[in-house]
């Protein structure tokens, strides 16, 4: 199985689309140009944030093409857009990148998945329902948490306050950023830390897994774990807080 994934930025998704896979996948080996592409590897594209990733959708395809790709993921932010706004686009682009491979004979014959997060990958990351403290003892935490309750409340949904100077999607951002200073740890775009290991990504598979939900918590995440589970993906860790 050859992989192929078109991240939306150049730091943050490539880290943790590499660790999840090899939770997932750890039969697969990570090469460092789609050329080197062969049975059981895949490889990750940086796609340089909004609106540059739109840019390499084409040489994405074209690439899975010639390089016989069996499965090609665009995995993009929804941020200020709807989901389907950003899928829509997405999804635009790709059949008109394919209509032109296929007139110049170089037709894919994979399979393209569109994983949108709505509306960040960090809205994925507060679906850690551990995360957030029952009571918490900082000022800042308590009052996010009085605001949106993201252990009990889907992470997803999650607006941003009329009176906030950020967008959504950098709310969820700094609101993250606070829950993991809770536990002692850090989060930033370089250096995801304990989002990368195998206990948190079981946490999410739990959230969005989860039937007591109606309707489901993080369904843009669950599209991208049903995905890898109908692909194969074998992922028995329990979820925790092992390195918090």
């Amino acid at each position: 199985m050859k992989l192929y994934f078109l991240v939306e930025g150049r730091r943050t998704e490539k880290k943790l689309y590499k660790a999840w896979l090899g939770h997932c996948f750890p039969q697969l080996r990570e090469v460092a140009q789609a050329a080197d592409l062969s049975a059981d590897s895949f490889f990750i594209l940086a796609g340089m944030g909004y609106p540059s990733y739109l840019q390499r959708i084409p040489s994405a395809l074209e690439d899975s093409a010639r390089y016989g790709v069996d499965h090609l993921f665009v995995c993009i932010d929804a941020e200020e857009r709807s989901y389907n706004e950003r899928r829509q686009e997405v999804s635009s682009l790709l059949e008109s990148a394919a209509l032109s491979l296929r007139n110049q004979g170089l037709p894919f014959s994979g399979q393209v998945h569109v994983i949108v997060a709505d509306c960040c990958i960090e809205s994925w990351l507060l679906g850690h329902r551990r995360l957030v403290p029952r009571q918490p003892a900082d000022t800042a935490l308590a009052e996010l948490k009085r605001f949106y309750d993201v252990s009990r409340d889907d992470p997803e949904r999650m607006s941003c306050p009329s009176d906030h100077a950020l967008e959504r999607a950098r709310f969820h951002y700094e609101y993250l950023r606070q829950v993991f200073w809770h536990h002692g740890q850090s989060y930033t775009k370089e250096r995801p830390g304990i989002a990368t290991e195998a206990n948190y990504l079981a946490a999410l598979r739990d959230r969005c897994l989860d039937p007591a939900h109606v309707p489901a918590h993080l369904a843009s995440f669950r599209l991208l774990w049903d995905t890898w589970r109908t692909l194969g993906g074998r992922f028995d860790v329990e979820a925790g807080l092992s390195s918090a």
